[in-house]
């Protein structure tokens, strides 16, 4: 894999999740909920992805370099977001939401950790059924 074509992977995947990301953050909007539920949902999903992808890559040979590049560095890293998840938790904090902010915080985080997890489990899943 040549510098150039790792690139080329992480810019197609990046662009991709950016905007499945903003796709997320429209969809949300237009319910009018003051929760930050676009930027919650793309963590997580995000945060499932990679756990297939991670336990696709330690149990088998299905992933070469380049589509870990496009799927995890380039995709999942641009979809998920820890710079907006900052910016919506200060914005809370400021607001006096201080009660909102916590439990956004925990449960991004907690969730966060369950949904990785949970993409073990379910490649493993699917690799018992293949």
């Amino acid at each position: 894999m040549t510098g150039f074509m790792a690139l080329i992977m992480v810019a197609l995947g990046g662009a991709a999740g950016a905007v499945a990301r903003f796709g997320l953050t429209v969809l949300f909007q237009r319910q009018a909920i003051v929760f930050p539920f676009g930027t919650l949902t793309a963590n997580l999903l995000g945060c499932l992805v990679i756990g297939m992808l991670a336990e696709t890559a330690a149990r088998t040979e299905l992933l070469s370099g380049n589509a870990r590049l496009l799927l995890a560095t380039g995709f999942c890293g641009s979809f998920t977001t820890l710079s907006t998840l900052t910016l919506e938790l200060v914005q809370y904090v400021r607001g006096g939401y201080l009660l909102c902010a916590a439990g956004y915080f925990a449960l991004t985080f907690a969730g966060a950790f369950v949904s990785f997890f949970a993409g073990v489990a379910l490649l493993r899943l699917l690799l018992r059924a293949a």
